[in-house]
């Protein structure tokens, strides 16, 4: 069903009718209900087929991260935490990613996810507006399992890409983040450090709980 969306024979995205509309959203909420990270895919390729208004009068706001002019703040479902980098820089020039509790701040915890159609799929790499710094995991693994979190200048490898994957929970609209390389979800760490921070992590394995592993995408 997608597909014929996306190669759609007479071109008239702009003179959808009520009809098409219906089958489109639909479309949307299926795929948000049942948890496909396809949803990006569809309203990337609809924006690419001169689908704009389409993409803009009928999706989530949320799924429209390829747009760009479109800049969120990433907050942990759990926590209520922002996630940012740190100040200081370990010795390969990479900064470690947290998650702050103050979420009212603008640049710190600001982001732009920049869309690259690689193979038949949408990743995203993710920087903040005030920094060029990619977030990326790491390649070692602490004793939980888990990968680090970090920034870098470089930006040339999968563990700087990223899926988006929607989950409804409770009635809001949220979102895993994943590596493309190791398959890991972002998360928070659950303690704090001496400045009330936690420390981002991806995820030892594939557990898709709502609760502790969700975010969501608030635009600014």
């Amino acid at each position: 069903m997608i597909s014929a969306f996306f190669h759609c024979s007479d071109g008239h995205f702009f003179n959808l009718s009520h009809r098409h509309d219906f089958i489109i959203m639909n479309v949307i909420n299926r795929l948000i209900d049942d948890g496909k990270s396809q949803i990006f895919d569809y309203a990337y390729k609809l924006t690419a087929s001169s689908g704009t208004f389409i993409v803009r009068a009928l999706f989530p706001v949320e799924i429209r991260m390829h747009e760009n002019l479109l800049f969120v703040k990433i907050i942990s479902y759990q926590y209520n935490y922002a996630l940012k980098y740190g100040l200081g820089e370990d010795f390969d020039g990479d900064r470690t990613a947290y998650g702050d509790p103050d979420t009212s701040t603008r640049f710190r915890v600001t982001w732009k996810f920049i869309p690259y159609w690689i193979g038949d799929r949408l990743y995203f790499k993710i920087r903040p507006i005030d920094l060029v710094l990619f977030l990326k995991l790491g390649n070692s693994r602490d004793r939980s399992g888990d990968h680090g979190v970090y920034g870098s200048t470089n930006h040339d490898s999968d563990r700087h890409l990223w899926y988006v994957q929607p989950v409804r929970h409770h009635g809001k609209l949220l979102f895993y983040i994943i590596n493309k390389e190791y398959d890991k979800l972002l998360k928070l760490g659950q303690s704090r450090d001496s400045d009330g921070d936690r420390t981002a992590y991806g995820h030892s394995t594939r557990d898709f709980n709502p609760d502790k592993f969700a975010w969501y995408i608030d635009l600014i």
